[in-house]
C-alpha cells in the first residue's frame, strides 16, 4: 500500500508543478523554499492524494469534452507502471476514442440487453464517455489488471476527470472486436474503462444515485 500511494504522491507533485509552471522564474523571482513550507506542500499534496483514494465516486454521466493526448499519456503511463505478480506485466492498452467505432459498440451491446432493462436514467455505458480504454490480459490475471485498471482510474481522477469501470462489454469485444481494437493474439479484454469530464448538469433525479458503501466494521477485522 505504501508503494502505491507513494506512486500518487509523486504524480500529484508532477502534476502541481506542472500547474504552477515548473521552475522557470527569473533569478530575483525564484526563491529556495523553507523546510516548513516543503513539509506543508507535501502534506496538501499527500492529503490530495487520499481525498482521492477515499472519496472518489464513479461517474454516471459524462460531457463530450475531449480528454487531452497528454492526459491519456499519463492516464495510460500510470496503467503500464502498476505493479503485477513477479512484474510480468500481462496486459495491452487499446486507447479508443473513435466516436463511431465506440458508438457502433454501445449500440451492439444494447441490442443484446435482456427484455425488462430499466434504460431511463443516464446510467454510463462504454458509449458514454470520450476515452475509452480496453484493457486486455494473458489468461488468469485478472487481479494485475485490476491493479492497472484502478492505477489508470485514480490518475484520471487526479487530473480532473471521471471514471467508470466496466467487464460487460468484454464478452462482446472478444467475439467481435479484438483484432479492430488491436488485442493481440493470446490475449483477451479483461476490463474496459471510461474517462471524461463528469456532466454536473443534470439533476439527481437524471443519474442513477450511488449505492451506500458497507460500513468499516462490516468488512475489517483486526488481529491483535
Amino acid at each position: 500500500m505504501k508503494k502505491y500511494l507513494s506512486l500518487f504522491i509523486v504524480l500529484s507533485l508532477a502534476f502541481s508543478q506542472a500547474a504552477c509552471g515548473g521552475s522557470t522564474g527569473s533569478a530575483e523571482q525564484t526563491a529556495e523554499p523553507t523546510e516548513a513550507a516543503e513539509t506543508d506542500t507535501a502534506e496538501a499534496d499527500t492529503g490530495s492524494v487520499l481525498d482521492i483514494l477515499t472519496d472518489s465516486s464513479t461517474t454516471q454521466a459524462f460531457t463530450d469534452e475531449a480528454v487531452t493526448a497528454e492526459d491519456t499519456e499519463k492516464i495510460l503511463t500510470a496503467g503500464i507502471n502498476s505493479p503485477s505478480g513477479m512484474n510480468s506485466q500481462p496486459w495491452h492498452f487499446t486507447a479508443l476514442t473513435n466516436s463511431e467505432l465506440i458508438s457502433e459498440i454501445s449500440e451492439a451491446m444494447k441490442a443484446n440487453m435482456p427484455a425488462g432493462v430499466d434504460t431511463s436514467k443516464a446510467k454510463a455505458d462504454i458509449g458514454s464517455a470520450p476515452l475509452v480504454i480496453i484493457i486486455s490480459e494473458t489468461e488468469g490475471n485478472d487481479f494485475n489488471i485490476g491493479l492497472a485498471c484502478q492505477s489508470m482510474a485514480l490518475t484520471a481522477n487526479a487530473l480532473g476527470y471521471g471514471t467508470k469501470i466496466l467487464t460487460s462489454p468484454c464478452s462482446l469485444i472478444n467475439s467481435d472486436y479484438k483484432e479492430t481494437l488491436s488485442v493481440p493474439e493470446g490475449m483477451d479484454c479483461g476490463a474496459v474503462l471510461i474517462v471524461g469530464k463528469e456532466d454536473t448538469s443534470l439533476s439527481p433525479d437524471e443519474v442513477t444515485a450511488a449505492t451506500d458503501r458497507n460500513s468499516f466494521d462490516d468488512v475489517v477485522s483486526f488481529v491483535e
